[in-house]
């Protein structure tokens, strides 16, 4: 199947990919456990479904640890809760408002991010991608106007943010998502807090984004196979990992095709190393 991008963007929208144990054949990124019994909980989040293992005595600990952070920076950056912090920004634009620091960090990320990939991750690209339906999968081919007019608000580098005081200000028409890095930055976290309360072995799948901490228990790489696009009964191949992360995204898992018969999607991708350090 080819797809057509809308446009070329680094936006890694939630629910694009699923991690799941290799003997479950329509998963996405998938993984062998360990033969040592795992201690499992399975959430939805971030608009897909999360799968968090972890071995040992400290385990369960871990794992609520785990789903309290990244829990947390949903309820942050989320673009749909009327109770984020990113709602509250694209709805009052041209008002400062401090932020956590989770959104802040973020934020500052990601417009990094956007000086050096010169606007190709620009998180005020939002009503663009919405303008198309994929955040909302009532999806439409808008208007080269709709698209020009949209346009018009969207430039990174027009967003008033000051690191040291964590404020933030959008120009009037700007909203953003912060969907481009949010999720890994919340694995990220999450592996920290499973760190913390002392697993030395655990796997992490957060739809598509799977982090390992350490080995298997019985000391062998984690296995994660990548879903082949075009064969999506079979594997395009297969990493070991250990104290790694394997990240994926692809167009054939959010998509649609338009009365013209072309199929749409979004080409996004963004490479995990980069990212700041948890505090």
């Amino acid at each position: 199947m080819k797809l057509t991008p809308v446009f070329l963007i680094f936006i890694l929208l939630a629910g694009c990919a699923v991690a799941q144990p290799v003997d479950t054949s329509s998963a996405s990124d998938q993984t062998v456990e360990s033969a040592a019994e795992a201690h499992e909980v399975t959430i939805f989040a971030m608009d897909t479904v999360m799968q968090l293992s972890a071995y040992g005595d400290h385990a369960d600990t871990a794992l609520s640890a785990a789903q309290e952070v990244i829990s947390r920076v949903e309820k942050e950056v989320s673009v749909t809760d009327q109770d984020s912090e990113i709602y509250y920004l694209n709805t009052h634009q041209g008002t400062p408002y401090t932020v956590s620091e989770d959104t802040a960090k973020l934020i500052e990320t990601s417009l990094l991010y956007g000086k050096q990939t010169n606007g190709a991750l620009d998180i005020s690209i939002y009503p663009i991608v919405k303008a198309w339906g994929f955040t909302t999968s009532e999806y439409q081919i808008p208007s080269d106007e709709t698209i020009a007019g949209l346009l018009e608000s969207v430039n990174y580098s027009a967003i008033e943010f000051d690191p040291a005081t964590r404020t933030v200000c959008l120009p009037k028409g700007m909203e953003i998502d912060l969907g481009s890095i949010a999720k890994g930055y919340a694995g990220q976290l999450a592996v920290d807090a499973m760190r913390s309360a002392g697993v030395t072995s655990a796997l992490i799948s957060l739809g598509g984004n799977v982090q390992a901490i350490g080995s298997k228990p019985d000391g062998s790489a984690w296995r994660v196979a990548v879903e082949d696009p075009e064969n999506t009964e079979s594997y395009a191949g297969i990493v070991s990992i250990r104290d790694q992360a394997v990240i994926t995204s692809g167009g054939y898992e959010r998509y649609f095709v338009g009365d013209d018969g072309q199929t749409y999607c979004i080409s996004w991708t963004l490479p995990q190393a980069g990212l700041p350090a948890a505090a």
